[in-house]
């Protein structure tokens, strides 16, 4: 498979911030083998992976606590760069419409 730039670069930069997590894990968990991360990781510090200006992560691909805090965080901003804001990440108004519709229908969290 096949994968955008701006995708592998926001693989890497997962992979960067990842706090301790290992190039194994973090490979795992978005469907990809370690050797390839580690090819794209060595092309990020020699400067060989290209940018585009967006974070290259297509909506599908996104997990459950990456929309949250992305919905979370379009909550806060006024319209006027809400446009450029969705650009860069890749969305559109209707991902966050069917994020917060996921979220109303979540069963509640349990009390302690």
């Amino acid at each position: 498979m096949r994968y955008s730039e701006a995708h592998k670069r926001a693989i890497v930069k997962k992979t960067i911030e990842a706090d301790g997590k290992g190039l194994d894990l973090i490979a795992r968990e978005n469907g990809i083998h370690p050797a390839t991360l580690g090819r794209w990781m060595r092309k990020f510090r020699n400067g060989t992976l290209e940018d585009d200006g967006s974070d290259g992560i297509q909506p599908s691909c996104r997990n459950t606590r990456e929309k949250l805090m992305l919905f979370l965080e379009s909550k806060t901003l006024v319209p006027e760069p809400r446009g450029e804001w969705l650009r860069y990440h890749g969305l559109h108004t209707e991902h966050l419409r069917l994020w917060e519709q996921g979220l109303k229908s979540a069963e509640p969290w349990e009390r302690s």
